[in-house]
C-alpha cells in the first residue's frame, strides 16, 4: 500500500510519535526484493482471436505500483514461447474500441528435459492499472501450463530510534511534501 500511494522516491514518508511529532529516520533501499505471490492463480480469460494464443488475467494488489517485475513459472521442461504483458487503455473516442498496449515481452525457452525451466522475469514499468493480460504465443503447441505469478517490488527499510512503549504511526500519501532533512543523515 505504501509503495502504491507514495511518491516514487518515498520522500513523503513520515514517522510520528503518539504526540504527533516527527521521528527522524533513514531510508535504505535493500538489495532484496519484496516478493508477493498473487492470490488468484493465473487463469485463462477468454478465447484469443488468434488461434495460437493463450490469454490469462493477472490481478495486481494496487493500481499505482512502482516499477517491478512479474515472474512466471511453469512445470514444463521443453518449450519455446513468446510471452507479452498487455494492459487495456481507454478508447480514443466513443466510436473506438479500447486498445491493448504491450508493456513487456520476452522469449521464454527451455530445452533440457532433465531440469526445471528457469522462471521468466518481465520488467513492469508503472502502468496505473490493476489488471494485466498475459498473452502467450503457443505456436502449434498445446498451451503452456503456467503456475501462479509472483510480483517483485523494491524493498526498503526505515531505521529510526524507537522509545520503549511508544506508539508510532507511519504517514504517507502526501505527494506534494518535500523530502525530510534530518541531522540523523549525517
Amino acid at each position: 500500500a505504501i509503495l502504491a500511494h507514495s511518491r516514487e522516491d518515498l520522500a513523503d514518508l513520515r514517522i510520528a510519535d503518539s504526540s504527533g511529532h516527527q521521528v527522524p529516520y533513514l531510508l535504505e533501499k535493500m538489495e532484496d526484493v519484496l516478493s508477493l505471490d498473487l492470490s488468484a492463480p493465473v487463469r485463462e480469460v477468454e478465447k484469443s482471436p488468434k488461434k495460437n494464443q493463450s490469454r490469462y488475467k493477472l490481478v495486481l494488489p494496487y493500481e499505482n505500483l512502482p516499477a517491478s517485475k512479474v515472474v512466471l513459472t511453469t512445470s514444463e521442461r521443453l518449450f519455446q514461447r513468446t510471452v507479452a504483458l498487455q494492459v487495456a487503455r481507454p478508447a480514443a473516442d466513443t466510436r473506438s474500441e479500447r486498445e491493448m498496449e504491450t508493456v513487456a515481452d520476452a522469449n521464454w525457452r527451455h530445452a533440457d528435459p532433465e531440469t526445471p525451466a528457469p522462471p521468466l522475469s518481465l520488467d513492469l514499468r508503472p502502468v496505473n492499472v490493476t489488471t494485466i493480460n498475459i498473452v502467450v504465443d503457443e505456436g502449434d503447441n498445446r498451451p503452456l501450463a503456467l503456475s501462479p505469478a509472483r510480483l517483485e517490488l523494491p524493498l526498503y527499510r526505515l531505521r529510526f530510534f524507537y522509545p520503549a512503549g511508544e506508539k508510532m504511526t507511519l504517514l504517507y500519501g502526501q505527494r506534494a511534501l518535500e523530502a525530510p532533512r534530518y541531522d540523523l543523515t549525517l
